[in-house]
């Protein structure tokens, strides 16, 4: 029977307890999955900790200090990405909360996707539903 295959999208692999977790999850996913990590940033001391058998990738947006270069580059690059990726994963996870590229590359990568949340939002925002929504 051939595993099912999960994205997970996350900022890197520094050192932290959002990441020590994203580890310790992708470390027991891989034995029953077939997992992808894909990293705005393909850093940090826990990407040697990682097993090998997760398949990583780098997603490095443009930082050109020119705006309409900059936009261009990411929209090329998400372009692509997505004819490469379009729901071809049973389930996508953004797992850095705070990544907006991630948000839209789990969007694409999976029918089913979701938003990790590590915290309690609701207590963040002071309970205004109006901004937990927005957010």
């Amino acid at each position: 029977m051939k595993k099912k295959r999960i994205i997970v999208f996350s900022k890197n692999l520094k050192i932290g307890g959002m990441e020590k977790a994203l580890l310790l999850l992708l470390n027991q996913l891989v034995k029953d999955y077939q997992v992808k990590l894909v990293l705005e940033e393909n850093e940090g001391i826990l990407l040697k900790q990682l097993s090998q058998e997760i398949e990583l990738e780098e997603y490095k947006l443009s930082t050109s200090s020119n705006v309409m270069i900059r936009k261009m580059k990411n929209f090329i690059k998400r372009f692509f990405w997505q004819i490469r990726n379009y729901h071809k994963y049973d389930f996508s996870c953004n797992y850095a909360t705070y990544s907006i590229i991630g948000s839209k590359l789990a969007q694409i990568a999976s029918k089913n996707s979701s938003l990790y949340i590590h915290s309690n939002y609701y207590d963040v925002y002071h309970h205004n539903k109006k901004e937990i929504d927005f957010f």
